[in-house]
């Protein structure tokens, strides 16, 4: 079981530090969020700053982002225009998007494709495309097991890691729902984003592969700031 905590984006220098105590702990990534701008090619944002100081100091360390409101084919789009331009060192490992159903949009005058072929075109295979699906917040959310599969089982294809989480931020899926969407992911990775905290973990295991996690290791939820205490405890849990 690999543990991604969340990083809610502040500033650089408040990333970096949170970043550091989850590595020391033993991380096996990061993924960067930023709940209080969106970020555009034409500002600095504290999501892209932040990203490319983590980066300079722990090259080699896996760190991917969340766009937020972005869809998968415009994230990976504006990914491609902020390193053409230099606004971004080098590429993120991944990209997740919490809504991973428009990658079948088609072209037209302004959409130059699906995020399958903006991915090809742009040679970006490589930066992981963490797709939710029965996500919360999401149009399709449900917490059914068998709708849940089947949403799997249509898109899961197209997608390089299945993301999926409870009905809000804090609030765990069911186990039924995510056994049955790992039994049809056919040896594919299952993520969980929401809810799983050093209380609930080991009802999880052997099931979810990738845990992200940020609201059980934070002072309060999306301050951004981890206990390391709780960091320490979550991850001894998770890699008994």
């Amino acid at each position: 079981m690999n543990i991604y905590p969340v990083v809610h984006v502040k500033t650089p220098k408040q990333a970096l530090k949170q970043a550091e105590i989850v590595i020391e702990a033993g991380a096996d990534g990061v993924y960067l969020i930023d709940h209080g701008a969106q970020p555009t090619p034409s500002s600095k944002e504290p999501l892209i700053d932040s990203f490319n100081a983590l980066k300079a100091e722990h090259p080699s360390f896996f760190v991917g982002l969340n766009y937020l409101l972005f869809s998968p084919r415009d994230g990976y789009l504006f990914t491609h225009h902020l390193l053409q331009d230099g606004a971004m060192h080098r590429a993120p490992d991944a990209l997740w998007f919490d809504d991973a159903l428009d990658f079948s949009s088609r072209k037209n005058e302004t959409n130059p494709g699906t995020v399958s072929e903006v991915r090809a075109q742009y040679d970006m295979s490589h930066i992981r495309f963490l797709g939710g699906l029965s996500f919360k917040y999401t149009d399709h959310y449900t917490d059914d097991p068998v709708h849940s599969a089947r949403l799997v089982e249509t898109y899961a294809s197209d997608i390089d890691q299945v993301v999926t989480s409870g009905s809000a931020t804090g609030s765990s899926p069911s186990v039924e729902k995510v056994a049955a969407m790992k039994k049809v992911l056919s040896g594919g990775r299952l993520a969980v984003a929401s809810g799983i905290s050093i209380d609930n973990i080991n009802d999880y295991r052997g099931i979810v592969d990738d845990i992200l996690v940020a609201s059980s290791l934070e002072t309060q939820k999306y301050s951004g700031v981890f206990v390391p205490e709780k960091v320490h405890a979550f991850f001894e849990a998770a890699h008994k």
